[in-house]
């Protein structure tokens, strides 16, 4: 549990440390965010490039009941870090609204698979869409907030050892040398 708690409180100091590297970066470039440094950089592409950055909380629900703290530096990520390049995404079975309260309507982006509740397909997507998605088959729908918001229908993809070989070794410790960097050409049924 000890080790947990360090964890949790190293995550926190580099998030925020990248939230302040980032404006220091900004400020150095004299931009306020990184839409306009995107074009100050197509226009000098010597500069340096700075990539979007995705913080992702697996299991939102469970993890909030026991790091409510956490709510803080969240809810700075969603209200800085848009402009920043830095984005929340908070996945999980089910997510109390009323813990969330204004993060939610700060988010960047929002993901759902197949729901049950219309409310949880509105909580998430803004949209009743997701109800009416098959479980098990793929799809989602994602949700983009801001000035290019919209809903797209997205379908996932599952990767294994037999379609990535490859990159299944490299996870796992055990697996033996391939004979070919190739994925193995798709099969018919």
């Amino acid at each position: 549990m000890e080790r947990d708690l360090d964890v949790l409180l190293r995550a926190d100091i580099v998030i925020r440390g990248e939230l302040n590297k980032r404006q220091e970066f900004f400020d150095q470039h004299k931009v306020p965010g990184i839409l306009e440094y995107v074009k100050k950089r197509a226009k000098n592409p010597e500069l340096p490039p700075l990539p979007e950055l995705f913080v992702i909380i697996d299991e939102f629900g469970e993890f909030i009941v026991d790091n409510r703290d956490f709510l803080k530096l969240f809810s700075k990520i969603t209200k800085v870090g848009r402009s920043m390049g830095v984005h929340l995404m908070l996945a999980s079975q089910f997510i109390d609204q009323t813990v969330v309260g204004d993060i939610q309507n700060n988010l960047t982006f929002g993901t759902s698979l197949a729901v049950n509740s219309s409310t949880a397909s509105r909580f998430v997507i803004g949209s009743d869409a997701a109800i009416n998605l098959q479980s098990g088959q793929g799809h989602a729908y994602l949700r983009r907030s801001g000035k290019d918001s919209g809903l797209a229908l997205i379908q996932g993809s599952r990767s294994t050892p037999r379609t990535f070989p490859l990159r299944h070794r490299l996870w796992t410790s055990a697996s033996p040398e391939p004979t070919s960097t190739k994925p193995p050409a798709p099969t018919t049924t």
